[in-house]
């Protein structure tokens, strides 16, 4: 992935995890604790990929 596509990834998740953290304070559903806990991991990640060096 270029540049432009790993900001993008990271939005995406981080848009996802404050939605998701949004939903859990709002609802108390588990089913959006775990999605946010889905979309931390997917931010992780992306963060972990955009650090490296590029190709």
């Amino acid at each position: 992935m270029f540049t432009p596509e790993r900001i993008l990834a990271l939005l995406v998740a981080l848009g996802m995890f404050v939605f998701s953290v949004y939903m859990y304070s709002t609802t108390g559903d588990w089913v959006a604790g775990l999605f946010a806990l889905g979309s931390l991991m997917y931010f992780v990640f992306f963060l972990q990929v955009y650090k490296r060096k590029k190709p």
